[in-house]
């Protein structure tokens, strides 16, 4: 599965609109089964040599991924920071 965010994130940060239909989205996937609670989350940067999402969406990711909601439905998440 692959999730698109439109813009330029090493300069501006994404609003919280995207953010939370993000969170709606892996929300659905969970409730129609369509990822499991061993769901890991990679960004593309993390898969080969790019800048996409962005730092400022990559750093966003981190942090959603580390909350309590999404940890508790995902006890398994897993983000592998690209240094």
């Amino acid at each position: 599965m692959s999730v698109a965010f439109i813009g330029n994130f090493m300069y501006q940060k994404p609003d919280d609109n995207a953010i939370g239909s993000f969170d709606l989205l892996l929300a659905y996937f969970k409730i129609e089964h369509y990822v499991t609670s061993d769901f890991t989350l990679y960004a593309m940067c993390e898969a080969r040599p790019t800048d996409s999402p962005g730092i400022l969406l990559y750093n966003r990711l981190d942090e959603i991924c580390k909350s309590p909601q999404l940890t508790k439905s995902y006890s398994n998440i897993c983000r592998h920071l690209v240094t």
